[in-house]
Parts: C-alpha cells; structure tokens; sequence
C-alpha cells in the first residue's frame, strides 16, 4: 500500500491530534501551507472536466503533485504546486477578488432568478465567483466575492475570527446595560452569540459593530433579543478590505496591495486559531492525564472481531445495605401472603 500523502486531509487532521507535550508545539506552522484547496477542484476550476472525474483520474494514478503521485485526498496551492495531469501541467484558473456594494432588495446569490433581482445581475465576468458570506436582502454594503476557496474559508469560518464591521441604525436610543450585553454575547435560538465590539456614533440610535460570526440575520436577531428594531444595516469591512467611494451596485477588483495584506491578515488569524487548539488540547491533557490515543487503522491492521460471549448477570444487589433490605422486603412478602384455601370447591 502506497505511503499517505503528507499534504492530505487525513494527515492534516493526525497532525492536530499529535498529543502535545510542555514546550513542544503541535507542530510548525510554517511546514503547513494555508491557501489550499483539494486537488480535484484544482482541476476542475481549470476547466479540464468535471470534479467527479478528476477524482477518478486520480484514483488512476493519473495525477502528479510536484513530480509525486496524488493521492485522493490530497490539497495543493495552486499558485506554487506543480500539478501534472496525464504528463501535462494545468494550467490553474486565475484567481480573482473582487468586492461589491450590495444594494437593498438584491439577494446575495450569483444565480439567475425569474422574479427579483441577484448580485449575479450586476456581473459579466469569465471566471465564475461566488460570495465569501452572506448578506441580508434587506441590508446593504460590501460583499467580497472570490474562485478562491481557502481564502473564502478563512473569511467565513468563524474560528479564524476574521473581523467584518457594519454601520446599523435601530428604532429607539440603546442603554448602557444593552451595549455591555453586546460586548459579552446575547443568547439566542443558536447558541449564545461571540461577543461583539460595540461603538456609539452620532447617537445612541447608530452604533458601529464589529464581529467575526456570520449566523443568519445575526445582528438583528441580537437587538431583537433586547427589545430593539434594526431599521438599516451596512457593512463596511472584512478583515483589512474596505469599501470606501462605491456606489451601491458597482464592483471593482482588488489591487496586489489590497490582496497582499487581506492575505496577511488571515494567515495571522488561522495561525492564532491554531495555537488556540494547541492550549485547548494542552489544557484538556493536564485535567485527563490519560487521554484518548489516536492510532491509525492502515498500521494495526483490520479491527479483529471477537466471538460473542453472554453478558455477565448484574448482581442482585450492590451492598450488603441493599442485600439486608432486599431479604427483609422477601420475607415481609412470605409473612403477608395469604395461605391457598385446600377446600374443594
């Protein structure tokens, strides 16, 4: 059996089950390549076939990943990984990053629909995007809109805690106790809420909030939880990008500047989350000092199955308390139960 893939979910997933030791981190960071998507996509997003048969291409052997056999499974960076299908390198598909201001009553959605209006209407590109997050029909703002899946991950996935920023406006002046309730997470029909950074504007009424969770109409859900209305809702920010001179309905894409510190920014955040987990799981050892060992099935061979056997009966009774009660209960039983009549009938 082939060697598994240093680079594949598999191994990735052992290596944050590595048991880490005192001063020993769970492993380095910069041996871990962050901007990585499956070799599958790769191939399909460069439009060679469909993802389906990608997979079966490298099932075959088929596909090489810097001059080694891919395996499935596998992830790659397409911009610096040298990947050969049938012999031949792919040539990936560009990436693009381009942001957008959502106008209200347009769905965040790149489909085409028969009533209505989506963010896809406002587009004629080649490269087929998608938006990285969700943004209410009714709210307004910037929307960041990629072929790039790592870097959509790292914005959506809540555990790098990439920062989006809104402006919102709500019915009625907010109290003290209400935006400390903000600062410290709302509870909702969810689970309780991330805490949020909170800053009033020019009136209690307009407030500049900060967070890194994007749950569904999150933000107005939290204020209704309080007792308040959000009349309008703006997003400003994600992570270092933002929106400044754009009419609503008009798009741009990203400069090499605005890239290069996006890209920054997130490879912080994935690197603090990672080192997160290495003190979770260093915690979760000091208070189990036996914890669970991982071991992989491929080394220790097939599970055996062991012939059955008959559970072993459970004791009557579990002290000598509960067996001097039981005796007692029995004999009261003998003593009351009435005699059987020997008379004929």
């Amino acid at each position: 059996r082939a060697a598994p893939s240093p680079n594949s979910a598999s191994a990735i997933k052992r290596r944050f089950r590595t048991e880490p030791t005192a001063g020993k981190p769970l492993y380095k960071l910069s041996k871990i390549k962050i901007f990585m998507e499956r070799i599958q996509k790769i191939i399909a997003n460069a439009g060679l076939m469909s993802r389906r048969k990608a997979e079966g291409i490298i099932m075959d052997g088929r596909v090489l990943v810097n001059s080694r056999k891919a395996v499935l499974g596998d992830k790659a960076d397409s911009e610096t990984d040298k990947i050969e299908v049938n012999g031949k390198r792919i040539v990936p598909e560009k990436k693009v990053y381009i942001i957008f201001n959502k106008p209200k009553s347009v769905i965040c959605s790149m489909e085409r629909l028969k009533e209505g209006k989506s963010i896809s209407d406002y587009f004629k590109l080649k490269e087929r995007v998608y938006p990285a997050g969700r943004l209410d029909y009714d709210s307004e703002g910037l929307v960041f809109l990629t072929n790039d899946g790592a870097i959509t991950e790292l914005i959506t996935h809540p555990r790098y805690e990439t920062e989006k920023e809104y402006i919102i406006e709500i019915d009625k002046s907010i109290s003290e106790k209400d935006i400390e309730q903000l600062r410290h997470g709302v509870m909702l029909e969810d689970g309780m809420s991330w805490p949020a950074k909170v800053e009033i504007l020019d009136s209690r009424m307009r407030l500049d909030i900060t967070m890194h969770e994007g749950r569904k109409a999150q933000i107005k859900r939290m204020f209704t939880a309080l007792g308040y209305k959000v009349l309008s809702l703006a997003r400003i920010r994600i992570g270092s990008i933002l929106m400044e001179h754009m009419l609503p309905g008009k798009y741009r894409e990203l400069s090499f500047e605005e890239i290069s510190g996006l890209k920054k920014i997130l490879k912080e955040n994935y690197e603090k989350s990672v080192r997160n987990r290495e003190q979770r799981i260093s915690l979760q050892k000091r208070i189990r000092p036996n914890p669970v060992k991982y071991v992989r099935r491929d080394i220790i061979g097939i599970r055996k199955i062991e012939p059955w056997k008959p559970k072993a009966e459970k004791p009557k009774f579990r002290n000598d308390f509960e067996r001097f009660r039981g005796e007692r209960a029995e004999k009261r039983k003998e003593k009351h139960q009435p005699e059987k009549s020997s008379r004929l009938i």
